[in-house]
């Protein structure tokens, strides 16, 4: 039985029917609420831990250079003639450059060689830049066990306690460069490549991104057979023989002649590089296809202080000899000099020139499967 008013009972039911009403409005609000602050936090999380994607600075802004040593960075202005492609493979670095084969040879330690391979890697977020290789001229090739801090030599990529080596997913830079490793002392050419951006274990990429980087490198796939072409052996051939050499020397008051015998020392490698030495000076060149060769070199006239006659050289190989013939003149006012010189040479062996081997046959190793992938 109900004591109070009807005025008071109907209030009272107005204020319970609002107070539901509220209830209900609130329910429905808090999880949108609650909605929205989780998708704000879930971007910014996302914000914080997306993969770093950038490109490649190609002005080498903040790039730091190890070589070459005496001059660090000169590198960078190099022009870049030539295109560097990457192609992925399990076992070995590709490095496909279009001038490969064009850019100036020159003997290193005594290989013939024409470029140096760069490597670029970051270091506290800042890319480095150094040497780690040559490259013989149409090669392109090498084993990736070469990409490490051991084969740069130097901090940070070497140090007492560390040798960097590439992190699977990493992304690393790859350049050719005419030969700039340590010093420019035998550097052939001032040109460079591209860098080709490369993520370790997956292959060239366009731009630098992190993700998955430090993940476990997958097995790869086993080889059944590997059929590769031998490393050619490029063997050096010693000539020895004599020039003889018929000099003039004109003075204001008279004309000397002379004539002198020395011995020429003349080495020819399968890869046609020729290098021929008298008396101490040494003339470096190429074998024709024909067999000829051209160069010259410097000779001091006895009785002329500062007056070098510079003596261009024509010669032949023929097997196991070598003749030929050089002439120079030079004039020292108030003297002048004339020189005719013939030479001729010999060896026990014979040149094999390498391009023009026969093709080598491959040689096949055959890849024994996991004992796992027997099993299954």
């Amino acid at each position: 039985m109900n004591i109070l008013p009807k005025s008071v009972l109907s209030s009272n039911s107005f204020l319970c029917t609002r107070t539901k009403q509220h209830q209900a409005s609130a329910s429905n609000v808090l999880p949108i609420v609650l909605l929205v602050r989780l998708f704000a936090v879930a971007l910014i999380f996302c914000a914080f831990t997306a993969p770093t994607r950038a490109a490649f600075p190609d002005d080498f802004n903040g790039v730091v250079w190890i070589d070459p040593e005496t001059e660090p960075g000169v590198v960078a202005g190099w022009p870049a003639t030539a295109t560097l492609t990457t192609p992925f493979h399990p076992t070995t670095l590709y490095v496909n450059s279009t001038k490969s084969g064009v850019w100036p040879n020159k003997r290193v330690n005594n290989v013939v060689v024409n470029a140096s391979l760069w490597v670029f890697a970051r270091f506290d977020g800042v890319w480095h830049a150094t040497t780690f290789e040559y490259l013989r001229p149409n090669t392109s090739t090498k084993p990736l066990s070469v990409v490490e801090g051991g084969h740069a030599k130097r901090p940070p990529f070497k140090t007492s306690g560390y040798i960097w080596r590439p992190n699977n997913r990493e992304v690393i830079g790859f350049m050719v460069s005419g030969i700039a490793r340590f010093n420019l002392v035998n550097n052939n050419i001032r040109e460079r490549s591209n860098v080709a951006l490369y993520k370790w274990g997956v292959g060239p990429v366009d731009e630098i991104d992190d993700e998955g980087i430090g993940e476990p490198e997958p097995e790869p796939e086993p080889e059944p057979e590997k059929c590769v072409e031998p490393e050619p052996v490029i063997n050096t051939h010693r000539y020895t023989g004599t020039v003889t050499a018929l000099a003039t020397v004109t003075t204001p008051e008279s004309t000397i002649p002379f004539q002198e015998t020395e011995s020429v020392v003349i080495d020819v490698s399968d890869d046609r590089t020729l290098t021929m030495t008298v008396d101490g000076e040494v003339m470096t060149t190429q074998v024709n296809q024909d067999g000829s060769f051209v160069g010259a070199y410097n000779i001091d006239i006895p009785f002329l202080s500062n007056c070098d006659v510079t003596v261009n050289v024509t010669g032949q190989l023929d097997r196991q000899d070598i003749t030929g013939y050089g002439q120079g003149s030079e004039s020292c006012p108030p003297y002048s000099a004339t020189l005719n010189a013939t030479f001729s040479a010999s060896s026990p062996t014979e040149p094999s020139f390498l391009d023009l081997r026969p093709p080598a046959p491959k040689e096949c190793v055959v890849t024994t499967a996991p004992l796992m992938l027997l099993l299954d």
